[in-house]
């Protein structure tokens, strides 16, 4: 588990041209796209657990 954590978190924050928060590889976004209702509103975080099996 620290492993993962470390790997996937252990690069600088950046908000990307489209407004998005880049914690080290993880993305951080606004849902957005359920009509205006509150869920909109909520926050996604999207990994590519493949990039583990990349590591040499």
């Amino acid at each position: 588990m620290n492993f993962c954590v470390n790997f996937f978190c252990n690069e600088a924050v950046q908000i990307t041209k489209r407004g998005n928060f880049k914690i080290g590889k993880i993305t951080m976004q606004r849902k957005g796209g359920d009509g205006g209702r509150k869920t909109a509103q909520m926050l996604q975080f999207k990994i590519n657990p493949a990039e583990l099996f990349d590591i040499g």
